[in-house]
Parts: C-alpha cells; sequence; structure tokens
C-alpha cells in the first residue's frame, strides 16, 4: 500500500511511530552513513581502508562500494557524504587522501612551516617519507592542483630542486627508493635490502640493536605503491643473527653479506 502511494496518512503514521522501515536500501544507507560519521569523528577521513570496521559495521568496504557504484549514490545520499568529508569520493587515488588525513590530523593546532622527517608514523602509516615524496620536485610535478591546495593549506610546499654541488650531501635523510619485488622476498632477502638502504642513508653498517628500517614496496614500473603497506624490518636484531649464524649461512648469502661490507661475513 505505501508503494502504491494508497496507505491512508493516520496509518502511515501509526506505523512510522513503530518504527516501520519503509525502504530498506535507504535504511542500510543511514545505517552505513552513522558508521561514517563516527569514523571520520576518529580518523578525519572518510578514505578508510577495504577493512576498515566501526561499532560492528564494515564502513571500508560500504564507501568503497558507493565509489565504484556497486551501490547507488543519488545526489541526497552525496550530498550528505559530501557533509561529513567534500573528500570522500576523491578525483585521485583514496590512498592519498587517506595519508593526506593523516598528516593534516599530525599536523592539527600546529604554527608555523611544518617539519615531518622521513620515519614519523602515526597509525601505522610513515607520514615523513610520504610526504618527502609529495614535496620533491619530481613528486610535486606528479600532483594536481587539488591535491597542491590541499598540502598548500597545511603549509606544505614543494622542496626547492636541488644544486649540483648539494646533490652529494643530499643522501643522508633523503626518502629511500621503493623497493621492487618487496612482497616475494625472504627473510634474508629483505634483511640484505634493509641493510643495503641503511648503508646507502647512513654510510655504516653500525645498525643499532633496536632500529627498525622501513622498507616501501614498489609497483611495476618502479614507483612507490600506496596500496601496499610499508614492511618495518627489525635490522638490528637482523644483522645480530646473521652474524651469530654467519657458520651456518649459505656461501651465497655469507658472500652477499661480506659484499655489502659485513666484515665478520669475510
Amino acid at each position: 500500500a505505501f508503494t502504491d502511494g494508497v496507505l491512508r496518512p493516520h496509518r502511515w503514521e501509526l506505523l512510522d511511530e513503530l518504527g516501520m522501515v519503509w525502504d530498506v536500501a535507504d535504511a542500510r544507507f543511514q545505517h552505513g552513513l552513522i558508521a561514517a560519521r563516527a569514523y571520520f569523528e576518529e580518523y578525519g577521513t572518510l578514505c578508510a581502508p577495504r577493512d576498515a570496521v566501526m561499532d560492528g559495521f564494515a564502513v571500508g568496504q560500504w564507501l568503497e562500494n558507493l565509489r565504484k557504484g556497486v551501490m547507488a549514490v543519488t545526489e541526497e545520499r552525496d550530498r550528505a557524504l559530501r557533509e561529513i568529508d567534500e573528500h570522500w569520493k576523491p578525483e585521485w587515488a583514496v590512498s592519498w587522501q587517506r595519508r593526506y588525513a593523516t598528516l593534516a590530523y599530525l599536523l592539527h593546532g600546529e604554527d608555523g612551516t611544518p617539519n615531518v622527517p622521513p620515519g614519523v608514523r602515526v597509525n601505522g602509516i610513515d607520514v615523513g617519507t610520504w610526504l618527502q615524496r609529495q614535496t620533491s620536485p619530481a613528486g610535486w610535478a606528479h600532483l594536481v592542483a587539488g591535491q597542491r591546495e590541499l598540502l598548500e593549506r597545511l603549509g606544505i610546499t614543494a622542496a626547492p630542486t636541488p644544486t649540483a654541488g648539494a646533490a652529494d650531501g643530499a643522501a643522508h635523510g633523503e626518502a629511500p627508493a621503493p623497493v621492487p619485488g618487496l612482497e616475494d622476498m625472504d627473510n634474508f632477502e629483505r634483511g640484505l635490502t634493509a641493510a643495503r638502504q641503511y648503508l646507502a642513508r647512513e654510510g655504516h653498517l653500525k645498525v643499532p640493536r633496536k632500529h627498525e628500517e622501513v622498507l616501501h614496496p614498489a609497483n611495476e614500473d618502479g614507483t612507490e605503491s600506496e596500496d601496499r603497506t610499508p614492511v618495518a624490518v627489525r635490522l638490528g636484531v637482523w644483522t645480530s643473527n646473521q652474524k651469530a649464524r654467519r657458520a651456518q649461512l649459505a656461501p651465497a648469502r655469507r658472500q652477499a653479506l661480506a659484499d655489502l661490507g659485513f666484515a665478520w661475513a669475510r
């Protein structure tokens, strides 16, 4: 009767007071909207990872379905989502927007030029390294106007192009290159890659026992993957373990360690 438009007003009011669900799809959307609002209040973005759950609701998958058109997004629904987060469906990668929101959360309330060095992590995201990549001359040139505008709101602009004379001293603190094939590496290969990265940055292999080296996965074209999680290698522990077990290492692995510069592997 309701869908046919013949339900009398007083009966509609009585059923509505009892909690009658008139539109199942709309009820599901409203449920998702409540979870989305709660997620935004905690993380400052609706660009949630796919596996995000809020109050028992799979809000990450729900938002992804909306962005991909799996679920209908009317003008009214889009407006409701934009009232929470104007960038719920960004023109650029969702992962980029998520990292930006994490950076904005970190810098909230701070004055002056932001200083977020590589290695600063928030919610498991190395926002320092990510920011350095965005502000590098190549990274900044790759951004669209909307992304640059968001960064500029935080007081962030492109880093100056290094001069030829400064290039030799730029390695220390420079964002490490992404690592191809990281997901397929075994523990030894990851450790060796981390040691190589540490050596390139620090100029030595005297790794502190508690040090962790973060490796960033690369796409097939060599660019950093924003959809894959960086890997933290406990390089100090790994180095100690290789040294303690050097007599049991395969000759090829021991040679690789020696070639890198570990004197005890020779």
